[in-house]
């Protein structure tokens, strides 16, 4: 049976205005561009009264071997959502302005296929991979997964012109 480990998760909160489309993208090719499969599992409008409600929620997928899968959540929201007229540059825009929160959380998955639960001699031999053989492989693809979840809170930070670390 597939196993899974919950590494870390960080959040961000952001509010004023940007270009939601703009967000959407950025967000979206940092996660493609580095190998991620990314399915949108919620996309949620509510509308309340003066403003509208986004939640939008991604589970996105790295499989580096055959028995391992990365996967980070990316969970935004956006409460308080309207468009609003601003001036660019001297030419009247229109953006969106909300109260805009990401929160990024990394897993790892262990025997994601159930090939070792299938066959009996793996399922035997499974608990002292796990703890003797695969132990390292582990501690790199959490390294892996930690890192690249800064990663995109610092450029999802950057987008916003917030500071990084």
């Amino acid at each position: 049976m597939a196993e899974e480990f919950q590494l870390h998760g960080t959040r961000q909160k952001f509010a004023g205005k940007f270009s939601l489309s703009r967000y959407y993208e950025v967000l979206y090719d940092l996660f493609r561009l580095s190998g991620f499969m990314v399915c949108e599992d919620k996309y949620r409008l509510k509308n309340v009264p003066g403003a509208q409600e986004l939640e939008i929620i991604w589970s996105c997928t790295k499989e580096p071997d055959s028995y391992s899968k990365i996967r980070i959540g990316a969970k935004t929201l956006l409460v308080g959502w309207e468009k609003k007229e601003v001036m660019m540059e001297g030419v009247q825009t229109v953006m969106d302005s909300g109260d805009v929160e990401l929160e990024l959380k990394a897993t790892i998955i262990t025997d994601y296929n159930n090939k070792w639960e299938t066959n009996p001699f793996l399922q035997s031999v499974k608990p002292v991979y796990d703890k003797y053989i695969y132990r390292n492989t582990f501690k790199e693809l959490e390294k892996i997964a930690i890192n690249y979840l800064y990663f995109v809170e610092n450029r999802m930070k950057e987008f916003f012109k917030m500071e990084t670390f």
